[in-house]
């Protein structure tokens, strides 16, 4: 008797466990989800899945987009982040040239180098190099052109996407005078590496007295 007393206490000890670990062993673990630039946290239950806790977040996968851990992967008290990583085909244009390329989970700068597109400082680019890529994006780069200047006495470089000598001048908030001289004309496209020197003509009045030397006479009446 005593004998199947012992086996009864382990078998219902057994099942005790058993109900707990399915139903009772569970923690909640704080989980941050990062899609991009967006970061949410999502209390969670450990034994759930990453695509769990997606839902939860209100999140959808497309069909090209990754996720880190894989969607299948059950949620532990060591899983601390979630990323997305969001699938992106972007166009990328470099003057007259254009080109397509995919990157998933990359940011503009990454763009670039996919499309094998340089910048630097003095060029313009239509979104930040660090902005999180989204599908269908046209990336423009505008390459500025340097352009040395002689004016009033100095000279100094210019980085300009100004298309006419007109353009740059304005730009630069250069007044011209009337009778001034410019080395290009003010209608002539900017090529890079262009010098411009501007000649100041100014006008003055410039008084003399001058002696005039005479002869005397005397008249005797």
């Amino acid at each position: 008797m005593r004998k199947h007393l012992s086996k009864f206490i382990i078998l219902a000890a057994a099942a005790v466990c058993f109900i707990f670990m399915v139903t009772g062993c569970s923690k909640e673990v704080t989980v941050t989800v990062k899609d991009q630039n967006i970061s949410t946290e999502i209390i969670a239950k450990t034994g759930a899945s990453v695509s769990d806790v997606l839902a939860a977040a209100g999140l959808n996968l497309g069909e090209k987009d990754e996720v880190v851990p894989s969607a299948e992967t059950l949620i532990t008290e060591d899983t601390g982040i979630i990323t997305v990583n969001r699938f992106a085909q972007v166009t990328v244009k470099d003057g007259d040239d254009a080109k397509e390329v995919s990157v998933t989970g990359g940011i503009v700068a990454d763009a670039l180098k996919e499309a094998g597109v340089q910048v630097t400082d003095n060029d313009h680019v239509s979104a930040g190099l660090s902005d999180f890529l989204s599908d269908g994006m046209v990336i423009e780069i505008t390459h500025k052109k340097v352009v040395l200047v002689k004016a009033d006495g100095g000279e100094f470089e210019a980085a300009t996407d100004a298309a006419k000598v007109a353009d740059l001048i304005s730009e630069l908030n250069l007044e011209l005078g009337e009778d001034d001289e410019i080395s290009m004309e003010l209608s002539a496209d900017i090529s890079d590496g262009d010098v411009i020197v501007i000649k100041r003509v100014v006008y003055e009045e410039i008084s003399e007295t001058e002696d005039i030397p005479f002869d005397s006479q005397q008249a005797w009446s």
